[in-house]
């Protein structure tokens, strides 16, 4: 299945074997280098506050309406998780940073992803600016992935062809105009 961020926040995370729910999702943890989603951040509800934990995306045994995970206790402080804490300090999100390419072509901000289900493999960026979308980035496109914005690849430059000039068909088929003769009516 292939699934929107902005669609999964909010969505239940449940236990497989006790069947409640105990939090829900609230942000996403991307890899900027080998374009995976590593995780998610999910908010647990608590007395008075809530608190934010680490579910690693290797735990999901099921993706549908709600989130199903193996059971509770795979969800940590993501200080817990010694792959995670790297890529949280690194600073180079995905996620509302600034999108341009190769040659400096400003296309927006990354306001929304794309990713599979099955693999957790980033397939599309989705840039905005002001109040439009851009058109979709296929993540393949992407060239790095800087601090202050992901760079993608230029599109590749259209040939244009020289268009030739219309002729009339007495031009094209002479042959064939010598012996037309004109219908009388």
């Amino acid at each position: 299945m292939h699934v929107r961020f902005s669609t999964c926040l909010g969505l239940p995370v449940i236990d497989d074997s006790a069947e409640e729910v105990f939090g829900t999702i609230a942000g996403v943890l991307l890899h900027p280098d080998a374009g995976k989603v590593e995780g998610f951040f999910v908010q647990i509800p608590r007395f008075l506050r809530s608190e934010e934990l680490f579910l690693p995306a290797s735990d999901i045994v099921r993706w549908g309406l709600r989130v199903t995970v193996r059971n509770a206790e795979v969800l940590a402080p993501p200080e817990e998780y010694l792959r995670v804490v790297p890529l949280i300090e690194d600073g180079r999100t995905i996620l509302g940073q600034r999108i341009r390419t190769e040659s400096g072509k400003e296309l927006g901000r990354c306001k929304d992803v794309q990713w599979n289900t099955k693999t957790f493999s980033l397939e599309w960026l989705f840039p905005r600016r002001w109040f439009t979308w851009g058109l979709p980035i296929p993540v393949t496109e992407i060239a790095e992935v800087k601090r202050d914005a992901i760079i993608v690849r230029d599109p590749p430059a259209t040939a244009k062809e020289p268009v030739p000039e219309k002729k009339s068909l007495l031009e094209v088929l002479p042959e064939i105009a010598e012996g037309v003769t004109r219908p009388t009516t």
